[in-house]
């Protein structure tokens, strides 16, 4: 017991000594107090031979820029181990005189599932003396033994030494979070992401019909695809797909689901035999019991089973209601996307336009045109195995209609190009054909934006790839939900999410003139002030043609100017030009009026404006002298003040003119 006090003594009066020196005040700041002998630390951030335990303590208290909390010294290798910022634990090591500060590095006591904060330290190893933990359970039991509120609190008694409140075998239940559980017992709603049976088998893909091939199927229709895709596209059953939240099976992969009303969620697996299996999953805690009875939004994948989900049905919950006269109808209800989304997002290191907005980058029109193995993407419009198996529909447009800028008089200008794309419904990126005949189609490596913010500005002039926030037409009024005007007989391919609040400007119908949105429930639809994105010098380009800018050239070639594409805006008797787009109406009158028989003819309305009403590029404030229609005056343009149109004094270009 002396020699044990002599080493003691001497130790604390050499770190007395030195912490003097260094200007600390108190011994007490920093007191080192003995572990039994043979025990030391692990996960050692430094280790030196020293001629003596005295030297060993010096280096613990010399380490910048504060001192270690712990070190372990032994007589006979003169082995000096210091620890220092992380935590660590007492192990035997044979030979070994271990010190410890008033501090607690091990790590603190655990309850399963409580939410942990902490008072008096940041909960970074070692915590200090009266550093607490605080634990609370989440879920509405509360803890097991029926208290609110555990802590754990390091005590100075011995180096690692936490008062807990708690016995050992408290619990507290996790707390179940939709989608990763049942909102009801049988769970047809679960739409989480466990693919293993309770047993611990892994679930197969519903897509490939493990439980027997689709033409087994007693329901139907089919859609066969086996004369429009040499890839080999198996036919899909619609009255299968009518099981699946958002009627396709392809999107829930291998997860567990309860497709045919059972007890709860399976899937199928394979054994001896293809066999059905069910899966643990657990009840969420904040479910709420509702019966058959009520009246509440939902979305029955059963409506309308042999209509193909690609047509818009059963795209958002909607409910019944008596409409007027007594006649029950249907509407969708306004459902907000859950708030947790957003917080899920990854952040990208992509710049705009080179980078997708959104996981499945629908959006995206880069110039990435090879996949994520390198290969070269094919040219689109070569087809090379045929129309894509999820190009829908497929009889009624052609597979070109699936790009975004495509649905114009000259589609082949926005699909003869190699790029990666996302045109179909399933894919989940951007992707492109290559020329290897057993995968035929790779992904691309396309990374999320940094900024995932849309930009309020459009690459294109019809600018499909618009996904901004903007929510007001020119004339001012506000758009209304995109969800009030898709009916049945409506058919808009949808390339974003859309719920109930969704009124942003976009251009679901390949509007001529850039996004646009329905402003009045007659479902007139109002062009949005959607400008061109700057372009990459940073400047503004007034003309542009397909969305490319062109020189600016402010005479006319011949006398009527068919091909002026300058930026004059004021007539011949100083009247502001109106823009286009806001005098669309007397637009429309006047094709109507002086153009009825080549309409008659098979000419389409929507023709004069994307061919024949100008040459360039129409946006909101293009207000700009023309002569789309073979005017003898020359170009002209409708006057600011609505009093009708006024030409333009436009010079013939001189021989000195670029």
């Amino acid at each position: 017991m002396g020699l044990q006090r002599t080493r003691e003594d001497r130790l604390a009066v050499v770190l007395a000594f030195l912490l003097l020196s260094r200007h600390v005040a108190s011994l007490d700041l920093i007191r080192f107090l003995r572990r039994p002998r043979g025990q030391g630390y692990v996960n050692v951030t430094s280790e030196s031979q020293e001629i003596s335990l005295g030297v060993c303590a010096i280096n613990c208290v010399k380490q910048e820029p504060f001192p270690c909390y712990a070190f372990s010294y032994q007589e006979t290798d003169l082995s000096c181990q210091l620890i220092a910022n992380r935590s660590s634990k007492l192990v035997q090591k044979d030979g070994y005189w271990s010190y410890a500060q008033r501090l607690c590095a091990d790590k603190y006591p655990r309850i399963e599932n409580a939410k942990v904060s902490f008072e008096g330290w940041n909960g970074d190893h070692p915590a200090p003396e009266g550093g607490i933990v605080k634990f609370l359970c989440e879920h509405p039991k509360g803890f097991s033994d029926g208290a609110v509120l555990h802590t754990a609190e390091c005590v100075h008694r011995t180096p690692n030494s936490w008062n807990i409140s708690f016995p050992k075998s408290v619990g507290c239940e996790k707390v179940h979070i939709y989608p990763e559980c049942r909102l009801t017992e049988k769970g047809m709603e679960y739409v989480g992401k466990v693919s293993v049976t309770e047993w611990g088998r892994k679930c197969l893909n519903w897509r490939d019909y493990p439980g027997g091939t689709a033409e087994e199927y007693p329901f139907g229709p089919h859609l066969d695809f086996s004369t429009s895709d040499p890839s080999g596209t198996q036919i899909i059953n619609l009255g299968q797909e009518a099981w699946f939240v958002n009627r396709d099976s392809w999107s829930h992969h291998n997860y567990c689901r309860n497709r045919w009303s059972l007890e709860r969620p399976w899937c199928f697996v394979s054994g001896t035999s293809i066999e059905t299996e069910y899966c643990d999953i657990p009840m969420c805690t904040y479910a709420d019991d509702v019966d058959e009875h009520h009246n509440f939004c939902r979305n029955p994948s059963t409506n309308k089973t042999g209509t193909p989900f690609f047509m818009n049905v059963n795209i958002a919950p909607w409910c019944l209601y008596i409409g007027e006269g007594g006649f029950i109808s249907w509407e969708f209800c306004d459902i907000p996307f859950c708030k947790g989304q957003d917080k899920e997002k990854r952040v990208g290191t992509g710049v705009y336009p080179e980078c997708r907005l959104s996981e499945k980058g629908r959006e995206y029109v880069g110039s990435q045109n090879e996949t994520k193995t390198g290969m070269a993407c094919l040219p689109w419009d070569s087809n090379p195995y045929g129309v894509p198996w999820d190009f829908f529909p497929r009889q009624k447009y052609p597979s070109v209609t699936m790009f975004l800028n495509s649905m114009t008089s000259k589609p082949e200008l926005e699909v003869g190009h190699n790029h990666c794309r996302n045109p179909g419904l399933y894919r989940e990126q951007p992707w492109c054909f290559v020329a290897e005949m057993r995968s035929k189609w790779e992904y691309c490596d396309i990374p999320l934006c940094q900024d995932l913010n849309p930009p309020e500005c459009k690459l294109t002039g019809r600018g499909m790839e618009y996904v901004g926030k903007l929510n007001v037409g020119i004339d001012g009024l506000p758009c209304l939900p995109w969800l009030l005007f898709l009916r049945d007989d409506q058919k808009i391919y949808l390339y974003d999410e859309v719920d109930g609040g969704h009124a942003f400007c976009r251009n679901y119908f390949s509007f001529p003139f850039g996004p646009a949105c329905f402003a009045t429930l007659e479902g007139d639809l109002s062009p949005c002030d959607v400008p061109f994105c700057p372009t990459v010098d940073g400047g503004n380009c007034d003309i542009r043609v397909g969305g490319d800018c062109v020189p600016l050239i402010e005479c006319k070639t011949d006398e009527l100017g068919l091909s002026y594409m300058g930026t004059k805006n004021v007539t011949r008797n100083g009247h502001n030009c109106l823009p286009w787009l806001s005098g669309l109406s007397q637009l429309v009158e006047h094709v109507q009026a002086n153009y009825s028989e080549d309409i008659r003819g098979g000419i389409k309305l929507s023709d004069f404006f994307n061919e024949i009403l100008t040459l360039d590029d129409l946006y909101p404030t293009h207000n700009f002298c023309r002569n789309w229609n073979n005017d003898e005056g020359g170009p002209w343009c409708y006057r600011n003040d609505e009093m009708g149109l006024d030409y333009c004094d436009i010079p013939i270009c001189s021989s000195n003119d670029p």
